[in-house]
């Protein structure tokens, strides 16, 4: 009898099923989510180490249509489209936050690159939140579908930095600026 694999640490859920690990199947659980309608908005808080980087890992594969990821789960008996759709998705839990300076460099850079994987323009003469808000439209307008944004360890920079109040109010201000586009 083959051992199962159980992954441990792991919150790549196309990497989790392709190489056969278990996957506990929340797939019936997010239907409802997914299927809300385009305007929704959704936070969702869980304690450290409860899945949420892989639930959006899970959303990531199902908003690109990657049917075949999902063979054998809830989700792949209900009527969800399967249609793809253009996706922003931000990790900030590994920001640089030694200074205001450097997590601002990071915070750039990390905003360029996943503006660009989406297939977007990034002008580097605007700030990140006018280049987030300006991605959100063109990849709308060009795709001719709502734009998914998922954002992991969206607080974390602001968390690290707890140590210097100064350093960490500066980090909220400039992450409320970028979060405030969402809104928009």
């Amino acid at each position: 009898m083959e051992e199962e694999k159980i992954a441990q640490g792991t919150y790549d859920f196309r990497n989790m099923r392709k190489d056969g690990y278990r996957y506990v199947d929340k797939t019936a659980l997010l239907y409802p989510l997914v299927t809300r309608g385009m305007d929704s908005f959704f936070f969702i808080s869980r304690p450290r180490r409860f899945g949420k980087s892989l639930m959006l890992s899970t959303l990531e594969c199902l908003f690109r249509g990657e049917r075949e990821l999902f063979k054998g789960l809830a989700i792949d008996q209900m009527d969800y489209d399967w249609a793809e759709y253009p996706i922003l998705h931000f990790n900030f839990g590994t920001m640089d936050v030694t200074t205001f300076e450097a997590f601002q460099a990071g915070f750039v850079a990390r905003v360029q690159e996943v503006i660009e994987d989406a297939k977007a323009t990034y002008n580097p003469a605007l700030a990140p939140n006018d280049n987030f808000s300006r991605a959100i439209k063109a990849l709308a307008r060009d795709r001719g579908k709502p734009v998914v944004i998922l954002i992991d360890e969206y607080d974390a920079p602001v968390g690290h930095a707890l140590n210097d109040i100064a350093k960490a109010t500066a980090i909220r201000a400039k992450l409320s600026a970028f979060y405030g586009e969402i809104k928009n």
